[in-house]
């Protein structure tokens, strides 16, 4: 049987690691130089934005195992024509680990944080889809969007732009 629950901080520890886990099997080959690098990061992320409900991780159970999950980081914009209240929100690192896949589990994950984001007050989700996540998101309704979506990178070292086809929110 898979429970389903929010994660809280003493979860963050677990959190931080399916992070990692997520960018080791979507970029493999960056994963070892981003892991140093970013392992603080996400754990500074986690602690700042799970008690305020800036984010809220879903976590998927059996046995007492962390089988998968998934997040969604709640934005907040001036409002506008299609975002008339302001709210958006992230879907990210939905992941499941491989022996527990094709059993519903990241579909039930999503229900949930779309379910949270209503309650909320957003009005728009956004994410990355990777092509095999791409089937659950359609199946719930996801669309690509209906402008060109681009972005850019600012450089930490100096104030040049740089284009990055690299980078990419994960």
């Amino acid at each position: 049987m898979i429970n389903y629950r929010h994660a809280n901080t003493s979860d963050i520890e677990t959190l931080v690691e399916f992070r990692l886990r997520f960018i080791r099997h979507y970029k493999p080959e960056q994963a070892t130089e981003l892991d140093t690098e970013i392992e603080s990061g996400i754990r500074q992320y986690y602690t700042e934005t799970i008690p305020t409900g800036e984010c809220i991780h879903w976590l998927a159970e059996s046995e007492n195992r962390i089988i998968g999950g998934g997040a969604l980081s709640i934005w907040s914009y001036a409002p506008g024509l299609t975002l008339r209240n302001g709210k958006s929100a992230y879907i990210f690192n939905i992941y499941t680990e491989p022996d527990f896949r094709k059993q519903g589990i990241a579909t039930e994950v999503v229900r949930r944080l779309i379910a949270d984001a209503g309650q909320r007050g957003v009005t728009r989700l956004e994410l990355h889809a990777t092509e095999m996540g791409s089937p659950v998101y359609e199946k719930l309704g996801f669309q690509p969007p209906c402008h060109k979506y681009m972005e850019f990178f600012v450089s930490p070292n100096n104030t040049d732009s740089q284009k990055s086809e690299s980078n990419q929110r994960l």
